[in-house]
């Protein structure tokens, strides 16, 4: 009976690897730009998925340029606020509610946690 064996042999691994560590200013500098890009989409994207009542959270986000620590390039980004946590953990409060501010009172302005200004934001990639 003959046996079926498959194999996957990578020459030249630990050189590649070698070439890795010793990446050249130039490359580094250019993951780092590229990083930084991916960094600015996600506050992009953030911000446009992020509710919008009066715009504090969504104000609120940003994301720093990419940095080098130790070997790693990190982007990192966010929000502040208390509430960005909140909004982030909390499970939305079902049924239709109305807003209150600065002594004012908008009738049946949630709807499912959301106001009307989450529910009149365009869409962000099909989302």
């Amino acid at each position: 009976m003959a046996e079926n064996l498959f194999e996957i042999k990578w020459d030249g691994l630990e050189e590649f690897a070698e070439l890795l560590d010793k990446m050249d200013a130039k490359s580094e500098e250019i993951v780092m730009d590229e990083m930084t890009k991916f960094g600015m989409l996600a506050e992009e994207g953030t911000k446009a998925l992020v509710h919008h009542d009066e715009g504090t959270l969504e104000d609120s986000v940003s994301f720093d340029k990419a940095k080098k620590e130790g070997k790693d390039i990190v982007v990192r980004g966010g929000s502040n606020l208390d509430y960005a946590l909140r909004r982030h953990e909390e499970p939305y409060r079902p049924g239709v509610h109305d807003k209150y501010s600065e002594g004012k009172k908008w009738p049946n302005y949630y709807l499912n946690g959301r106001g009307r200004g989450t529910y009149r934001k365009p869409n962000w990639r099909g989302v």
